[in-house]
């Protein structure tokens, strides 16, 4: 819930699932594209560098933050979240 809320937030997020797949992800905040997700350590690296060095990566525009928050975040959370899970 906390890397979901620091995503929401605007943070740069890294979910980090050594093993994980993609297909077998459940992290909400992966599913809708406020984390970044990372199954492999050789990932991990390419993507801290790229954080580190100031690029955007794979972060939804300012609307589409906007557009999660009033979705996600201020109505009906727990059965928004729910929803995305059972997808």
């Amino acid at each position: 819930m906390v890397l979901l809320e620091a995503g929401l937030a605007g943070k740069t997020v890294i979910s980090y699932q050594p093993g994980n797949t993609r297909a077998r992800d459940v992290a909400i905040g992966n599913k809708l594209g406020v984390c970044l997700p990372v199954y492999a350590q050789k990932g991990l690296y390419q993507l801290l560098d790229a954080v580190l060095d100031g690029k955007t990566v794979g972060r939804p525009s300012p609307a589409r933050y906007r557009q999660l928050r009033q979705g996600y975040a201020m109505m009906n959370a727990v059965q928004n979240i729910i929803a995305v899970i059972k997808q």
